[in-house]
């Protein structure tokens, strides 16, 4: 993505909106770089898979959208580093799921947070709908 990424927005004229700090906010060519650079956060977001666009929805720029995706996911050397990626995107998809549930989980919600190693997301989904059909 990367690569690809850079050579759509250098190809398009926009590339410094991953490498430079915009203009402030006073400035007369502030309006239309905020127009550009919301643009291409949407081209970055939709590029990517959910898991890795929901942790950058919060961002501010394009630039802080570059700066954290490629710090966080082009250093990944081998299958160790995929699988602890597989590993993090379960557990983040755990805790949403036990998040939106009702309060009377909250001890079924408590049993899984507090095992030593958290269960798959099936195998904690499985634990809720038993407690579900008592």
């Amino acid at each position: 993505m990367v690569t690809s990424g850079a050579n759509l927005l250098k190809k398009r004229r926009k590339l410094s909106h991953l490498v430079l700090k915009g203009p402030n906010s006073s400035d007369p060519k502030f309006h239309i770089w905020d127009e550009e650079d919301s643009t291409i956060m949407l081209w970055l977001w939709n590029s990517m898979v959910l898991e890795i666009s929901g942790t950058c929805v919060f961002l501010t720029s394009a630039k802080e959208i570059w700066d954290v995706v490629n710090e966080t996911y082009s250093k990944m050397m081998c299958s160790e580093d995929a699988a602890l990626l597989k590993r993090f995107v379960e557990k983040e998809r755990i805790f949403e799921f036990l998040a939106s549930l009702n309060v009377e989980y909250d001890h079924k919600r408590s049993q899984v947070l507090g095992r030593d190693q958290l269960p798959s997301l099936n195998e904690t989904i499985s634990m809720i709908q038993a407690e579900e059909g008592r």
